[in-house]
C-alpha cells in the first residue's frame, strides 16, 4: 500500500511540474513552433491548472499542489497582457461606435442566427467572415433593414449604419478588407482579416508570413483611428500577434474568455478572434456572444477616442 501512495504521490508531482514547464513555455512567449501552439493555449491550460489545484489540494498531495500554484501564478503572468492591455483612458463624453465581430463558419446553414444576438447589442458596425455563400443572401437582405450601408467581399461582409467609402479587397495571399467609416465622430479606417492556422495545422513558417504580408499591406493606412478585426488564428498572448500588433502600435481589446471552440465552456475556449485598435482608441466592454451555428462564438466591443485626442 505505502509503494501505492508512493508512486500516485510522484505520478500528481510530475503532473503538476508538466503544468509548471507549461507555465514557463507560456511566459517566455517564444517562436519555435511547439512552444509557439503551447502559449496560444495558455487560457484552456490556466484552467486546467486551477482545476488541478482544488483536486490535488482535497486528496492532500501538499507538495504537487503547491507546484499547481506555481504554475497558476506562471499562467496568469502569461495571460495578463490579454486581460489587462495598455491602453489609455476613454474620453467620456464620447459616444462609443458598437461593433460586432463574427467568424460564422463557412458551413453553417444558418448564419442568420446571429440575429437575434446583434438586434440585442445593437451595433453601428457589424464584420463577418466565412458566412456561407448559399444562405448570404437571405443574411443580406435582412441585414440591410438597419445596416444599408454594406461591402461583400470573398465570404466577407462589413455592414454599417454610417456610409462606407474606399472599400479595397487587398490580394495579400489571405482574405484582407480595408474600408473607411464615415461615422459622426469622423473617418474610422477599418480592417477585416482572416489569417491560417498555425502548425501543426499548416506548415511552422505559413502563419509568420501571413503576418508580415498583413503588416506590409496595412502599412498605407492612416495609422490613426484605425481598427482591425479577425479572426487570426493565434492569441494577443503569444507571440505573432503580439509582436504584429506591438510593430503597428496597436492594442487588443481586453479579453479574460475566448472564442473557439464554442461549444466549449469559456474557461477552456481559446481566444483567436480578436478586435486590435490604434493607440489613439479606447476598447472596452467587450463580450462574447452566443453560440450561433459556428464553431466560434461572436465578439462584441465599444470603440472611443481616448481622452484628451
Amino acid at each position: 500500500m505505502q509503494i501505492v501512495r508512493g508512486l500516485f504521490s510522484a505520478l500528481c508531482t510530475a503532473v503538476a511540474l508538466a503544468f509548471v514547464a507549461a507555465g514557463f513555455v507560456c511566459v517566455a512567449n517564444g517562436h519555435r513552433h511547439v512552444f509557439y501552439l503551447i502559449d496560444i493555449f495558455t487560457l484552456p491550460i490556466l484552467s486546467g491548472a486551477v482545476v488541478l489545484t482544488l483536486v490535488l489540494a482535497l486528496i492532500r498531495q501538499v507538495r504537487a499542489a503547491i507546484l499547481a500554484v506555481v504554475a497558476v501564478v506562471l499562467l496568469s503572468i502569461a495571460m495578463a497582457p490579454q486581460v489587462f492591455p495598455r491602453q489609455e483612458s476613454p474620453d467620456p463624453a464620447a459616444r462609443p461606435i458598437r461593433m460586432i465581430w463574427a467568424n460564422l463558419y463557412v458551413r453553417n446553414p444558418e448564419p442568420q442566427k446571429l440575429l437575434p444576438w446583434i438586434a440585442e447589442k445593437k451595433p453601428d458596425i457589424i464584420a463577418l467572415v466565412e458566412v456561407n455563400h448559399d444562405a448570404r443572401a437571405d443574411l443580406i437582405d435582412r441585414l440591410k433593414v438597419g445596416y444599408p450601408y454594406m461591402v461583400v467581399r470573398y465570404d466577407m461582409v462589413i455592414a454599417s449604419r454610417w456610409p462606407l467609402s474606399h472599400a479595397d479587397p487587398r490580394p495579400a495571399g489571405f482574405a484582407l478588407v480595408t474600408v473607411s467609416v464615415k461615422t459622426p465622430q469622423g473617418p474610422l479606417n477599418l480592417a477585416v482579416t482572416h489569417l491560417t492556422r498555425p502548425w501543426p495545422f499548416t506548415e511552422p513558417g505559413d502563419q509568420p508570413r501571413q503576418f508580415a504580408r498583413l503588416k506590409d499591406s496595412l502599412a498605407p493606412l492612416p495609422p490613426s483611428r484605425f481598427v482591425l478585426t479577425g479572426d487570426f488564428n493565434t492569441t494577443p498572448s503569444a507571440a505573432q500577434l503580439h509582436d504584429f500588433a506591438k510593430g503597428l502600435d496597436l492594442h487588443a481589446a481586453p479579453a479574460l474568455t475566448g472564442t473557439w471552440r464554442a461549444d466549449l465552456p469559456a474557461p477552456m475556449r481559446v481566444n483567436i478572434d480578436n478586435i486590435l485598435a490604434s493607440a489613439d482608441l479606447n476598447l472596452s466592454k467587450r463580450e462574447v456572444g452566443p453560440d450561433d451555428g459556428s464553431d466560434h462564438r461572436p465578439v462584441y466591443v465599444e470603440i472611443r477616442p481616448v481622452r484628451g485626442r
